[in-house]
This record gives C-alpha cells, structure tokens and sequence, in this order.
C-alpha cells in the first residue's frame, strides 16, 4: 500500500510539473483590443491643391482589399500593419502616380497609461441634493499635464475600474460593436455621427445658454445616453411622467417573467427631469432646450474631422471579452495619419482625319465608332492602343475630316496610324500630336477601248501558181 500511494504522490507531481509548463507555454491573452488609427486621405495635385473625385484600392499585408473614396465624410480606421494606396478612378484629365506604401503604428503617446478620476458632484439641488444619491458623475483622465473630461457609456455595467487607463482611437465600427444598448435600428455611422456631433458642440451650448461646466458636463452625459444607452431608460417620457402600465384596480401590469411593463416612449431625459421632480425639484427650461439641441443637430454631419473619438479603458482591462465595465470616451485632436495620392495632368492627344472622297460620294467612307478600330497609337516605338482605347473618341465634324482624341495619356511622345478603310489610300503614314492624315479614295478609271484600223491581207500567190517568164 506504501508502494502504491508513494507511486501516486510521484505520479501527481509529475503531472502537476508538466501541467505548470504546459501551462506557461500557454500564450497569454491580450486585454487590448486591435489598435487603429484615423487615417486622413488627400489625392493633391502638382501645387500640392486637393483633388476631388479619386477611388484608392488599399491592400494590406495579407492581400485584403478596400475601395475608398476621398469624397467620403468619414475619416478611415487601419488596424497597425504595412498598407499600399493605389488609384483607381481619377477625376476626368488626371492620371496617377505611383502607388504611396503606408506604415500603421502607435505613438508613444498612445503606449502611456492615463490617470483616471471621477468626482460626483451635489452642487446643483435643481438636479440631485441628496447625498445619498451620486449625484452627477463627472470623470477626467489626466493626460500628462492636461484634465481631459470622459463620457461613460454602457448604461448597465459597471463604473470603470481603477484609476490607471490606456488610450484608443475609436472608430465608428468600434463605437458600434461596444455600444451594448444603442438605438434601435440605429446605423454604425449614424451613432458615430451624432455622438461626435455631441461631444464638439457641447462647448457651443454652454455658451448658448450660460451653463457651467458640470450641468454641461451633465447634459453632454444624458445626450451621448440618448444614442448609446437609450434601452436602459424606459421607464418616463420626456417630461418626467411614469410610463409603468397599471390596470383597472391601478396595480402595476407583469409580463410573463414578472417584470413590469412600461408604455413606449421612455427617454434617458425622462429619467432625469423624473428624478428631480421626485425631490421637489425642476429642471430649468433652458437645460431642456440645450439637450435638445445636443440630440436634434439641423445638420448632423456639422462636426470637425480635426477632432476624433478616443476610448479610455481600464489598464489590463480585456475589452474584447470582459463586457462587465463601461469605457470613457472623449474627444481630442486627432493623431491621423495623413496620405497623400499624387494626380497629374493628364496628356490628351489629338489628329485631324481628312476625307478626299468627293464628299463621301460612293458612300465609302466609314462611321466615327467604325473607324477607332483602324487606329494605332505609339509611344515610344511600341503600341499602346489597347492601354488607353477606353479613352479614345472620333468626331465627325460636318466638314469632311474627323477629329480623333486620345485622352488621358501619361505625359509622352506618342504618334497615330490608321490602317486604310476598304477603298481608301492612307496617304500619310503616321501623325504626330496635332497632325493632319488624309484618306483618299481610290477611283477606278474606265478606260475607251482601243480601235486599231484593218489592214487588208495582201493575197499569197503559190509557187506553183507562178507564170514561168
């Protein structure tokens, strides 16, 4: 029996030994989500003037591909990697240069971890008194030697943990997939729009309506809620009245699992202007009107691209996985990466195509469409027809030539043959920019037949048939 549990003990620790190691070669997870930087795109021309109108293909390390407009609105988010920008549609006239290689990663700004805080404020009675209450949460991050205030979202999880943060662009998919409780039916970009809107007018408002920091702090809270948070406030209207279902006997109504029903129309400012009627207390008019304007923007799109979305989260916080805390967003300056697509001045090359035919008169001659396919162009010694035949065009200009156009050349020497239209002799064999061909059409003369007169055949006399002298 002491031969058995001694070889058991040996048998547990050597698996315990090899599962340590097993467990240390496991690869520890990463708290941090992909890191991704706005990235701001501009096709410029020679003087350095921005072009509008051009299509990017963009390829990552691993051949991932995406079209990008530079008429988009929304600046663009790459994950940390080596990208190539290559045009794909350049304005009418413009040609691109080559392709721009861009590398994606952190600033050390970005690598630092933030000092975090949050106060809860009880100075404004209007709102909330009662110490027992928190009362208006107002968060900062401190960001070196400057106070950045942060906006909780999530409504349901819990306050952000610690004190020590990172730093992380948001973008709008970012934004989207973190937002746990948004707006119904809302779209990506339409969450980001408005919060981005609610975060850079803010200072507008306050300024509107003379508030202070902390009820504008408070307001620019309730109103980011709105968009992100709007399913957790279901309970009052926007005037603060109870939205909870009674019955005849005027007891609250169940559903199937017990909990309350409510009336459509809860509203995170019910919540509030309920909160402060609850102690004796009214919401100015005026904070009403400024929330209103934070959430009904004339135009929602008004808002500076200067300026970007930034998470803060808890350091070693996994907020791919770990869905229990809300994050900090706030809105700074943005550090993008900024690309530039070099467009040129596209060279357009021209020819006069003359008719000699009469005026067509055999009816010969060959419509415009018709005659792109006789065309040869030559830069350099070697065709190039079939490299820009999409940008070719003939003209018929009513006077018995054609114009023919090459458009949206690179910048080279180039030259033109036509090869000759049944009936037609080319006479000139090639043309340079600017240059004349002229096509003639061969005439088959009749000719008069050859009258030749009759001589008359002078008789042969026989040998035999002669007189002898």
């Amino acid at each position: 029996m002491k031969k058995f549990l001694s070889l058991l003990i040996a048998l547990m620790m050597v698996f315990s030994v090899v599962g340590f190691a097993y467990a240390e070669e496991e690869e520890e997870p990463n708290p941090e989500p992909e890191f991704v930087r706005p990235v701001e795109i501009t096709a410029v021309d020679e003087d350095g003037n921005p072009i509008d109108g051009v299509e990017l293909r963009i390829s990552d390390e691993n051949d991932h591909q995406e079209i990008w407009n530079t008429d988009n609105d929304q600046l663009l988010f790459l994950k940390e990697g080596s990208y190539l920008f290559e045009g794909l549609t350049a304005p009418e006239g413009y040609f691109f240069e080559e392709a721009v290689p861009v590398v994606v990663e952190r600033t050390e700004d970005e690598r630092e971890t933030y000092i975090g805080n949050c106060v809860y404020d009880h100075d404004h009675p209007e709102i909330c008194s009662n110490p027992n209450h928190l009362g208006l949460e107002l968060y900062s991050v401190t960001n070196g030697e400057k106070t950045i205030v942060g906006y909780c979202f999530n409504h349901l999880l819990k306050n952000p943990n610690g004190n020590e943060y990172k730093k992380y662009p948001a973008s709008a998919e970012l934004l989207f997939r973190y937002a746990r409780n948004k707006s119904k039916d809302i779209e990506q970009s339409e969450l980001y729009d408005h919060v981005m809107y609610i975060l850079q007018h803010a200072d507008d408002v306050q300024a509107k309506y003379h508030l202070d920091d902390a009820v504008t702090r408070f307001l620019t809270y309730i109103a980011i809620k709105t968009y992100t948070d709007p399913k957790c406030y279901y309970e009052f209207d926007d005037e603060g009245n109870s939205l909870l279902i009674r019955d005849e006997n005027n007891r609250p109504v169940r559903d199937e699992n017990g909990k309350y029903k409510f009336k459509e129309g809860g509203t995170v400012l019910g919540a509030v202007v309920h909160h402060a009627k609850a102690e004796d207390h009214a919401i100015p008019q005026d904070y009403i009107k400024a929330y209103n304007e934070l959430i009904k923007p004339a135009n929602v799109k008004d808002y500076d691209n200067t300026v970007a979305m930034y998470f803060y989260y808890p350091a070693g916080y996994d907020i791919e996985s770990d869905q229990s805390y809300q994050i900090l967003m706030t809105a700074e300056p943005a550090v993008k990466q900024e690309v530039k697509i070099g467009v040129r001045p596209a060279a357009l090359f021209r020819i006069t195509v003359k008719w000699s035919d009469s005026n067509n008169k055999e009816n010969l001659r060959p419509s415009p469409e018709a005659l792109i396919s006789k065309l040869h162009l030559y830069a350099g010694g070697e065709e190039v027809t079939a490299q820009y035949i999409d940008g070719v065009t003939v003209t018929d200009n009513g006077d018995n030539t054609y114009t023919v156009k090459f458009a949206n050349l690179l910048p080279e020497d180039y030259t033109m043959k036509i090869d000759a239209p049944k009936g037609y002799l080319v006479e000139k064999k090639a043309a340079s920019d600017g240059g004349t061909i002229t096509l003639t059409h061969l005439v088959l003369q009749k000719l008069d037949p050859i009258v030749r007169p009759i001589t008359p055949i002078k008789p042969i006399t026989p040998p035999w048939a002669k007189k002898n002298p």
